[in-house]
């Protein structure tokens, strides 16, 4: 283990051995633990130093941003010897203006964290739905985790603005309007705001570095444009038995911009979200509707009740034409339960809820091409060795332009075989990607199909590495 933290720069805390393994790969075993060591960085200065060291030394760098978490997708688990650099202990929230809705922070910083600090600004914070308690807020921008709010999303980057970064090279960058030689106390003293991450001209390295799972550089802080806290709003379901009318509705609403929030579930999903255990979340799966439209109208502090009046009208209006209902509670379970738990997170995760394994297959389509992935889907299912429900979720983005589709399968303790578990789930990214499924993302059995798609654009890929880190310094194999 002293090879890999041989000559590490003074002053950082360090794990090694059983230790680093157990904190952040829980699911190894000790007999990896001569393989990882981790080190606390908690300036930039800390984490250049660490970039250049490693290229000296020959080390190997995995970025992570939070200090727990199950790490399903495998974007940041080593795939041989390497260093893990800890960042959750750079929680600084650096700076909020509360003018121009934005925040910049550190990527130790976690939504409940962020939040308790946006408040007294009047905001809060853009959300995936119910992420863990310990998600980092940098990390989940960073990977393109989509926000429950597409009315509010004009760019795929959104809400993650600028970045500061180090680069595999050593070398220090700041993007887009944060592209100043000074450093970030210097440019709020002169009145400058982080506001745009392109540039100078149409060059976006904050685009560059989003996806590439801790490949090309590694981010010391961000900038974040926030929701300001409204005044009043209301949730509201919309039921179905199908899922053709509430894609038709939320189009809808995406045209008039009327909710602040939106998404589709199945049941499982949303028995999933609303249950707080095993038995109530299955028993609530086998009462509520197959699928569910969830609506948040927010209204701002001027003429608030005005606002959420004409809202809900419109879309009662839009609902009633496609032969659907509006209902504030389903099966005793209130809408606005929902938009609560999105702002004081819970402190179980919904998908640990059956206390059963859970696998996430997600991809990239549109809202009104999701039903084919789905009957897919379906049938793969049907045919697998799960004994447990499957869960659907449907976020459209930007503007409703697309749409994140996930599926999560359960998986009963030790049965079927871990290998039975991983055929199904190449299986079926196959046959969705097959179908058309855009994996933006591609983790694990996903970069193959992704890649395989257009193999010509691979050598331009590995060109890009070799710029941005040319000794394959940061998380080699990703």
């Amino acid at each position: 283990m002293e090879t890999l933290l041989n000559h590490l720069p003074a002053g950082m805390a360090s794990f090694q051995g059983p230790e680093a393994v157990r904190a952040f790969f829980p699911q190894a075993g000790d007999a990896q633990a001569g393989q990882v060591a981790a080190v606390q960085p908690k300036s930039t200065a800390d984490i250049r130093a660490l970039v250049q060291w490693a290229t000296r030394h020959d080390k190997k760098l995995v970025p992570v941003s939070s200090a727990s978490g199950p790490r399903k997708n495998g974007g940041s688990v080593p795939e041989g010897p390497a260093v893990v650099v800890d960042l959750s202990q750079m929680k600084r929230v650096r700076h909020i203006d509360g003018k121009d809705a934005i925040a910049v922070i550190e990527p130790g910083v976690t939504y409940p964290e962020f939040d308790v600090q946006l408040a007294h600004h009047g905001l809060r914070s853009f959300k995936p739905l119910l992420p863990r308690r310990s998600k980092s807020v940098i990390a989940a921008c960073l990977e393109r985790e989509p926000i429950t709010s597409p009315r509010e999303q004009w760019d795929g980057c959104d809400p993650l603005a600028c970045v500061e970064m180090v680069f595999g090279t050593g070398e220090e960058f700041r993007t887009g309007s944060a592209g100043s030689r000074d450093d970030l106390e210097v440019q709020l003293q002169h009145g400058m705001r982080q506001m745009t991450g392109p540039g100078p001209f149409a060059t976006d390295f904050t685009r560059v570095v989003m996806g590439a799972q801790g490949t090309l550089g590694i981010v010391s802080w961000g900038s974040v444009y926030c929701e300001r806290i409204p005044a009043l709003e209301r949730a509201f379901f919309v039921p179905a038995d199908t899922l053709a009318p509430l894609v038709k509705l939320s189009s809808r609403i995406g045209w008039r911009k009327l909710a602040a929030q939106t998404f589709i579930v199945n049941n499982v999903q949303l028995a999933l979200i609303l249950g707080v255990d095993r038995d109530s979340v299955l028993h609530l799966a086998s009462r509520l509707p197959a699928w569910t439209l969830f609506v948040n109208i927010a209204a701002p502090h001027y003429f608030p009740e005005e606002r959420i009046a004409f809202e809900t009208e419109a879309l009662k209006e839009d609902a009633g034409a496609l032969g659907l209902a509006v209902h504030e509670r389903l099966q005793g379970q209130a809408a606005d339960r929902i938009t609560a738990m999105q702002q004081q997170l819970p402190v179980q995760h919904y998908k640990d809820r059956l206390g059963a394994a859970a696998d996430e297959i997600f991809f990239l389509t549109q809202t009104n091409k999701a039903a084919p992935f789905i009957e897919a889907f379906q049938a793969l299912h049907a045919g697998s060795d799960s004994t447990l429900p499957y869960a659907v979720y449907l976020q459209p983005r930007v503007q409703g332009s697309s749409c994140h589709l996930e599926f999560t399968s359960f998986w009963e303790g030790t049965s079927p075989a871990p290998s039975a578990r991983t055929a199904f789930h190449r299986q079926a990214s196959q046959v969705l990607g097959e179908r058309g499924a855009y994996f933006s993302r591609p983790y694990g059995v996903w970069k193959d199909i992704a890649y395989g798609r257009d193999p010509r654009i691979v050598p331009y890929l590995r060109q890009v590495k070799a710029m941005f880190d040319p000794r394959g310094v940061l998380n080699p194999g990703k």
